[in-house]
């Protein structure tokens, strides 16, 4: 008996000696498990409350500042926004290692008045309205500034309202900002510009986004590249100036006070400008090594200058214009002929200045013939009579991604000029980096080859 009962003691010790090995496994197991996306998922609302125990679906976080403070600078996280209205999440340094999704529930639904970046770093934002809602006041919609870093904008509304302060942009990049994505935003009715990238800011790039602007008058660009911008790249965007008394242009490259501080190495392909007035589509003011290609120029009025302006904001400080390329565009006129030169050059012209391959519908009127440039000599270019096919009539009310069915002309229609690979032209050295660096055929910058294709 006494055997027996030392075994089942023996047996029973055995027995939760296991069991305690078991539970010490288990919570190895659990800590050392890979945390998942949806534990690092978190929410706000503007019901919410900013308390520790939140952060959940059910009892969400208030503000986006406290909820990047419980995230921590390690990042890795997504923020879902319920509908409704945000302050702005202050001026803190939100610098991340891994990015952090600031994304609305329903898209558009989640808004704020305004965001400040200073200093960020790894944050996107997704389907935000961001909206002054016509506030008076001297302040930028969204201002990216004090090298704010390897940020996106995804699918966001940016405006300053129906009117204000007139020194107002709906998206400001300057003071040094770098590696930030803009991609299918709709971005209008700024105050000042649409856009305005200004100052030391390198590798932005600007894709699929609608631009356009339809209330202010005023002589000033839709987007502005100046102040020593370089390696600024757009594509695939629609520039639409909606007002017909405007004397806005569309893309300006250049813009610059002092000699020596040009905009440089930067690049639109293929985009598309409808109906911008005044001072050319694409203008040229202060700006050297710059590629303009693939693009559709629909409907200048042609009140002051041609379609692409080359000129100086400051003559005084004799601005540089150098190694401009247009290559492969399609420049046309619906309403009437064109009456001026497609190319203006007004108080500057470029030392280098080089057109090939471009075609030109309805181009009755005298194009420019000067020692920079005769559109009959051009490489490979067509001047085309008739005009072009389709209607601008059939563009009505907000700018919308059909507009570049309707307008868009195939770029393997005859009525091209002869295709070139763009990285066996003569392109300074600067702008073949750029374009491997964004095709991702290079190694130099590794950021680019994170970028949706």
């Amino acid at each position: 008996m006494m055997i027996y009962r030392y075994l089942s003691i023996a047996i029973f010790v055995l027995v939760i000696a296991s069991c305690m090995g078991c539970g010490d496994h288990v919570r190895k197991s659990a800590h050392t498990e890979p945390v998942t996306r949806k534990e690092n998922t978190f929410y706000c609302a503007p019901a919410g409350a900013d308390e520790p125990d939140r952060g959940s679906r059910d009892r969400p976080w208030r503000s986006l500042a406290y909820a990047f403070s419980r995230i921590g600078t390690a990042g890795g996280a997504a923020l879902i926004l319920e509908d409704g209205t945000y302050r702005k999440p202050g001026s803190g340094k939100y610098a991340f290692e891994r990015p952090v999704v600031v994304k609305a529930r329903n898209a558009l639904k989640a808004r704020m008045k305004r965001l400040t970046l200073t200093a960020a770093r790894n944050l996107v934002f997704e389907g935000i309205t961001f909206d002054r809602e016509s506030e008076p006041s001297p302040k930028n919609v969204v201002h990216l500034h004090h090298k704010t870093s390897y940020c996106t904008f995804l699918r966001c509304l940016m405006t300053h309202g129906t009117g204000g302060h007139q020194n107002t942009d709906a998206l400001k990049i300057n003071a040094g900002a770098h590696h930030i994505l803009i991609e299918e935003n709709v971005i209008f009715d700024g105050t000042d510009e649409e856009v305005d990238i200004l100052g030391d800011v390198h590798d932005i790039v600007f894709r699929k986004n609608i631009i356009y602007q339809s209330k202010v008058i005023k002589p000033e660009a839709l987007v502005s590249c100046k102040h020593n911008a370089y390696r600024i790249l757009f594509e695939k965007n629609l520039f639409a100036n909606l007002n017909a008394e405007s004397s806005n242009g569309a893309l300006r490259f250049g813009g610059s006070e002092t000699k020596g501080k040009e905009a440089h190495t930067l690049i639109a392909i293929g985009n598309l400008f409808v109906n911008t007035t005044g001072r050319g589509a694409m203008t040229f003011a202060g700006a050297t090594r710059c590629l303009v290609a693939d693009n559709i120029f629909i409907n200048h009025d042609d009140q002051r200058t041609g379609a692409v302006a080359v000129y100086t904001n400051y003559p005084k400080l004799n601005i540089t214009n150098d190694k401009l390329y247009i290559l492969h565009n399609v420049f046309t006129q619906f309403t009437k002929p064109w009456t001026k030169p497609v190319y203006a050059f007004m108080a500057a012209t470029p030392k280098i200045w080089h057109i090939s391959n471009n075609l030109y519908w309805n181009a009755r009127g005298p194009l420019a013939r000067d020692q920079w440039h005769d559109p009959l000599k051009e490489k490979d270019s067509i001047i085309v009579r008739p005009s072009f096919a389709g209607n601008i009539d059939r563009l009505t009310g907000t700018p919308d991604k059909g507009w570049f069915t309707v307008l868009s002309l195939a770029q393997d229609s005859p009525f091209y000029g002869k295709r070139i690979d763009l990285l066996q032209t003569d392109l300074p050295e600067s702008l073949k980096n750029f374009l491997q660096d964004y095709r991702g055929q290079t190694v130099q910058d590794p950021w680019y080859r994170t970028l949706p294709r």
